[in-house]
């Protein structure tokens, strides 16, 4: 899958450079393929085994399959820039101070 998103990412780059405002439509329909592939051999190689290694491998290909649109929306839409910098911002992270929690008692410092 990470070759596959570098591959996309390369074609977008192209295209973006060219002064285009979409991918070779032959090109994205291969990116399609392939990343069809990939989640698809993820969720079979992987779904019917019971060890954690295997379930979490089988749950993050079906991730890859429901979020498939989000995850290549920068191959579709070339104003959007290959980078998780909206997500972050979407999504902060919280961070807890070592010491700082509840229940561990003294000053948290600032």
């Amino acid at each position: 899958m990470a070759d596959l998103l570098i591959d996309a990412h390369y074609h977008a780059q192209n295209a973006r450079a060219a002064g285009a405002d979409r991918i070779n439509a032959q090109t994205l329909t291969d990116l399609r393929r392939r990343y069809l592939g990939a989640y698809t051999a993820g969720i079979r190689d992987n779904d019917n085994r019971a060890d954690p290694l295997s379930r979490d491998a089988a749950t993050l290909a079906r991730r890859f399959c429901d979020h498939q649109d989000m995850i290549l929306r920068f191959v579709v839409d070339l104003a959007l820039p290959f980078t998780n910098y909206p997500d972050a911002v979407l999504m902060p992270m919280s961070v807890v101070r070592s010491g700082c929690a509840a229940g561990q008692g003294g000053a948290c410092a600032a």
